[in-house]
This record gives structure tokens, sequence and C-alpha cells, in this order.
């Protein structure tokens, strides 16, 4: 894949379609860039093999949650005391495109199953490293978890020992919760065996080029997709937290050694690009401003 060796994988929804008068856009990551560039090329035919995704906790946030459909947990309040993860009990199989200019998406996963988020409260980041343990300090009051479940695909009606977790869509998280889970695994592989002409994949994920999402969301000023995070953070807090102006923020890099690796161009590229400010504009003259930085602050709690 040339130079962009990094690949960031993001949980997105199903919903593949038409935006902008573009086809196959993966309609989740519209407004993340162009519609031409997040578009999928292909997906899987129906001889296509699946495997058994592994159990595995994924540290999130309320924002991304919210934004995969999850409706109880984006009523959440996004606080220190709150922690979010997902999970995803599937079959899948992945599929990797050919480098391309005009396209940021490097892979995409198909699959069959559930997706699952939990929330704990007041728990221990001890007790987060694995799903099982999340369930045990539930059970045992050492902290609060919670669970909502979203299908993945079609056909999964089929799945007895899963009606009851599809029914209720989430609750309580505690062992008896993990338990359930469990019989629904392994009854998924065996469905998946005896009807899997009958199942239909839908899009889970997607494995964006780092450097490409870079040049795109920072008006190519950089392709670094670190050096981009780290300028448009300190630009949300010097215009939200201080309300300095464009070349305010630029100036205040060079006061702190914190602030040496801040890039002055991302700083610049954000306040005019994104926030619509001028290099002396002040951040607080503007409501619609404060209101879509308010937005993005707490987006990112």
């Amino acid at each position: 894949m040339g130079d962009d060796v990094e690949i960031l994988q993001i949980p997105v929804t199903s919903d593949i379609g038409k935006f902008d008068d573009v086809e196959n856009v993966v309609l989740s990551l519209a407004g993340t860039a162009p519609a031409a560039n997040i578009t999928l090329p292909s997906q899987p035919g129906k001889d296509t093999k699946y495997s058994l995704l592994d159990f595995k906790l994924i540290n999130t946030d309320f924002s991304m949650v919210a934004s995969l459909g999850f409706g109880d947990m984006a009523s959440a309040k996004a606080s220190v005391d709150y922690k979010y993860f997902l999970s995803d009990l599937a079959l899948s199989t992945d599929i990797t495109y050919p480098e391309s200019e005009d396209n940021v998406i490097a892979s995409a996963r198909f699959g069959i199953g559930f997706r699952i988020a939990i929330t704990t409260f007041k728990m221990d980041a001890s007790f987060t490293a694995n799903i099982g343990a999340v369930a045990a300090a539930s059970t045992l009051k050492m902290g609060y978890a919670n669970y909502e479940v979203l299908t993945i695909g079609g056909g999964l009606e089929a799945l007895k020992a899963a009606q009851p977790l599809v029914a209720s869509m989430g609750g309580p998280f505690d062992v008896t919760s993990m338990a359930t889970l469990a019989v629904v695994r392994s009854e998924l592989m065996r469905l998946f065996t005896d009807q899997g002409s009958q199942l239909t994949p839908q899009l889970m994920s997607v494995g964006l080029r780092s450097k490409a999402m870079a040049r795109l969301q920072s008006g190519n000023t950089t392709s670094d997709y670190r050096e981009l995070l780290e300028g448009q953070v300190y630009a949300v807090n010097r215009a939200k937290g201080s309300n300095r102006t464009a070349n305010q923020a630029v100036a205040d890099i060079t006061t702190r050694p914190a602030w040496s690796a801040v890039k002055p161009e991302v700083v610049m590229d954000f306040y005019t690009r994104t926030l619509g400010l001028g290099p002396d504009e002040v951040p607080n003259t503007r409501p619609e401003v404060m209101e879509n930085l308010k937005l993005i602050f707490d987006a990112g709690t």
C-alpha cells in the first residue's frame, strides 16, 4: 500500500448508498471526507468464507456508540465515571482493496451476528481488560455495567438462543448475560454451517489509510494523522477554552514547550476551514462557532 502503511480500523454502520451523486458510499463516514473518497469498490460474493471473530473488548467513546445506532448509550453522559466498549459477536470476512488516489478505504469487514456496546460506571480499569472480567465485576457489585445489542446481517431470527437477547436488546451486563452470549456464539457457528446461504452479511467496519485521511482532513497541511489530531485538539482548546483567534493560537505555540510539536498550518486550517473563522476573528463573536466547538469538544471527551 505504498507509504500508507498505517490503517485506522473504524466501526461503521451497515448503511451503504448514494451520497452527493456518488454510489456505494459508506454513509456513516459522510462528512469526514468527500463522498468519492469513501466508497466501497466491492462487496463479498456468494462463495465467501467467513470465520468467527474473537470476542474482544474495544475501548471507544460515547460519540462513537451513538453514531453506530445505540440509542440508550447515546443518552448517557460524557463523564470520567463512564467508560464505553464495543465487541462484535459475529462471523466475518475481510476484503482488502488496491491502493487508490481517489479512495481512503483500504479494507472492509462484513459479517453476520451481533454488535454489543457495554457501558461501565464507576468500575476500576483493572476490571475492564476483557469482557469476562467486566461481567464478573458487575455481578460482584464492583461497579456497574449495562449492555445494548444490535444485529448485523439478515437471517438471524433462526438463532433460537439469541431470541431473548434480541427481544430485550440489552440490560445489566453480568455473568448471566455472558453465559447467554457464549451459547449464542456456539449456535451462530452451527447456524452458518447449516443455513449459510440464507444469511445476509452486512458491513461492520472499514480500514482507512491514515495518511490519506490526514491529508483530506487537514487541507493537505499534513499526512501524519497524529499530527493532525494534536493540532486540531490544540485548536479546539485555544478557541473554546481561551477564545483565541487563529493568529493568536498560532503565536501561542511558541510560548510553551508542551506545544512545540503542534503544527501551525494544521491549527490555521482548522480555524479557517472547519470553524469558518478569519485569521483575526474572535470565536465568541460567532454563536454558531461556539456551538460547533461545544459539539466537537463533547464528542471528544
